[in-house]
């Protein structure tokens, strides 16, 4: 437990950005699944709209340092590499 007023907001404030990273985490790994799932079943056109919906989504997170630039820019070049 923390011992003093401003460790205990911090502990929640941390709580709730883990809470919201968290979601945003798991709602990209379910859009890259759908995308992988695309190209593997051929469906080009599809994919590529989903890789523009995917690359905002990253962008955004990489703006809120939810997700490090380095991976950012890791996956959005692993996506297109896929798509070619």
């Amino acid at each position: 437990m923390p011992n003093n007023n401003s460790t205990a907001k911090r502990l929640r404030q941390d709580k709730k950005k883990h809470i919201r990273n968290k979601s945003v985490k798991s709602f990209l790994k379910t859009k890259i699944k759908k995308f992988r799932t695309l190209i593997d079943s051929g469906n080009k056109t599809e994919a590529k709209k989903l890789l523009v919906e995917i690359t905002k989504i990253l962008d955004k997170a990489k703006n809120k340092n939810i997700i490090h630039q380095n991976k950012v820019n890791r996956q959005k070049s692993h996506l297109m590499k896929l798509l070619t």
